[in-house]
């Protein structure tokens, strides 16, 4: 599932002729790689995937991360981020403009000099509002809960 969302991403990522994307927006990280922490940044290729996170979800990278290298921090994630020579061999990166800090944008766009940063609109939205099939599932099976939950007597 996680890989079949990353291929649908990387279509629209060549559609838009952008060689990676930033994503920062940590329920767009769940659902691209299905880590739950709240803090890290995903940078996606035509051919790679890699989560970067601090010290303290190490451990949680090991058991939610699989379809992405996890590349553990040890000082400040966007300098060590901006440093990776991956990043530093693209030059048209898109990134999250809706929903980016502004903070985190100036901060990439003084480190990452001579770089194209492309606003990235909506994209993994878009991916977001149609469900696979396990999603559909597990909809289905909340629904349920929530009508028996609902069923009791004593239910407020």
């Amino acid at each position: 599932m996680l890989n079949e969302r990353l291929n649908k991403l990387r279509a629209k990522m060549e559609r838009e002729g952008v060689e990676g994307i930033i994503i920062t927006y940590i329920p767009n990280i769940y659902y691209l790689v299905g880590f739950t922490g709240s803090n890290g940044i995903l940078l996606i290729t035509q051919q790679e995937a890699i989560f970067f996170t601090d010290f303290r979800y190490k451990e949680q990278c090991v058991r939610e991360v699989e379809v992405a290298e996890t590349i553990i921090m040890k000082d400040s994630l966007l300098d060590e981020f901006a440093a990776h020579p991956l990043l530093k061999s693209l030059n048209k990166i898109g990134f999250e403009d809706i929903t980016i800090r502004y903070a985190t944008y100036s901060a990439l766009k003084q480190k990452l000099t001579n770089k194209e940063l492309i606003p990235f609109k909506n994209k993994v939205e878009k991916l977001r509002e149609i469900k696979d099939p396990e999603e559909i599932e597990i909809i289905r099976q909340a629904t349920q809960i929530a009508k028996e939950v609902r069923s009791r007597e004593n239910f407020i």
